[in-house]
């Protein structure tokens, strides 16, 4: 034979609810009698992207991605003179940006995950 389940069933369950939100109620209210400060404000919001229009991110992406290139660029020489010493091809440029920087990550282009490459040309 089953044991009845003690689990309170969804009536309960709702009024449990509602003495809590009462409760959390007049314990903020006793607390802004007595001047302390408010709990912090709640988590972000669910919603899919900070910025009001397509534009807005546009540009934010464009910018990330600028820094991003600025950075690349005063590596590329000290890659490239590594690579010409390590023997091989030679490595231009073009072709380091063909590759992408996951080339140089650990463990091949599986780990590389983590590095920001090229944007898709739109």
């Amino acid at each position: 034979m089953s044991k009845p389940s003690r689990r309170p069933g969804r009536e309960a369950i709702k009024e449990q609810k509602k003495a809590r939100k009462k409760a959390q109620r007049q314990l903020r209210q006793r607390q802004k009698e007595q001047g302390l400060s408010a709990p912090a404000e709640p988590g972000q919001s669910n919603r899919t992207c900070p910025y009001q229009t397509q534009e807005e991110e546009r540009a934010a992406r464009v910018d990330a991605v600028s820094q991003q290139v600025k950075v690349y660029r005063a590596m590329l020489p000290v890659l490239l003179k590594r690579l010409s010493v390590s023997g091989g091809e030679e490595w231009t440029q073009n072709r380091w940006f063909e590759k992408g920087p996951g080339v140089w990550a650990e463990g091949g282009m599986k780990k590389a995950g983590g590095f920001l490459h090229r944007p898709a040309s739109a």
